[in-house]
């Protein structure tokens, strides 16, 4: 999950004034669908994620989780694997907040570890500005005309985050703003899959690339010939980083991308997920064609 923030101005309509908001993410359970939906709001295109939880009813209306809640999960729970030592103890309901705590509904934890309990604030989606209420989503037909697919287990992940995404943390030395760092290439064939970086421009491609062999770990199928996905090197090492250390159940991590998205399936005993990652167009913007906008007055 993305903890990088950025500012972008918003037009209010039909009001001629402006305001800032920030492109945080927002964790949104929509009781339509049952599921979750994380992804960034202010934003045409961004990392989402929808997680699809086993026997989980929260609450009859949308909420969102409150921010300071949402990176304690992801600096405590997910960064620390702590995820097993809480629990909800068989509550499957929001609770009503008192006057004291500006939000609207809570969600009571127990530690397993150290005695304690732990609340999570939500808001109801209906009481927030349209601006916050819309956040990014992913189109149902995003993923048509893959160009490769690579399905991996656990230990291959493990690999490649070592030998891919911690190589390419260790080259970038704090240099995240420059030119060269703005996107990375995934290139995939029969035997490995290349992560590229140091980007030197339009038309002279990459100077560095590190590779992970499939090693019978991961098997891929390709639907084009050296197919090449481009995108964030954050949204890609925000996924890679923490796959690894999570308690996936599923077999096999299914990673399939087009020109526009990749998709990356896995599962744990809780839930199943679908992330997607934008692809990253010329200008070195997100590409938004795969996403819709979900919430606000349009969506």
């Amino acid at each position: 999950m993305d903890r990088i923030t950025h500012t972008q101005k918003i037009r209010h309509s039909p009001v001629k004034t402006s305001s800032y908001v920030k492109q945080n993410t927002q964790l949104r359970f929509r009781p339509s669908s049952q599921d979750i939906l994380v992804s960034q709001i202010a934003s045409s295109a961004s990392l989402v994620t929808r997680i699809k939880p086993r026997n989980l009813q929260l609450s009859s209306t949308e909420v969102v989780l409150r921010g300071s809640d949402r990176f304690w999960i992801e600096t405590e729970l997910l960064s620390q694997q702590k995820l097993d030592f809480y629990t909800a103890n068989g509550v499957t309901h929001l609770q009503p907040t008192d006057d004291t705590v500006k939000a609207d509904l809570k969600l009571v934890l127990d530690s397993k570890e150290h005695s304690h309990q732990r609340n999570l604030y939500f808001y109801e989606t209906a009481t927030q500005d349209d601006e916050i209420r819309a956040q990014v989503d992913i189109q149902d037909t995003a993923i048509t005309n893959p160009i490769f697919e690579i399905a991996a287990q656990t230990q291959w992940l493990k690999s490649f985050d070592a030998q891919c995404i911690d190589n390419w943390l260790t080259h970038t030395k704090g240099l995240f703003n420059k030119k060269q760092m703005q996107r990375v290439a995934l290139v995939a064939n029969s035997t490995e899959l290349t992560l590229k970086h140091w980007w030197l421009g339009t038309g002279q491609g990459y100077e560095r690339a590190h590779t992970t062999l499939f090693s019978g770990s991961a098997t891929s199928t390709l639907h084009a010939d050296e197919p090449q996905f481009e995108c964030s090197p954050k949204d890609l090492s925000t996924v890679f980083s923490i796959l690894p250390q999570m308690p996936l159940t599923s077999p096999q991590v299914h990673i399939t991308a087009n020109a526009h998205v990749m998709k990356i399936n896995y599962s744990t005993d809780i839930a199943d997920y679908e992330t997607f990652i934008p692809a990253i167009n010329d200008a070195g913007e997100a590409d938004a064609t795969a996403f819709k906008i979900y919430g606000g007055a349009n969506g």
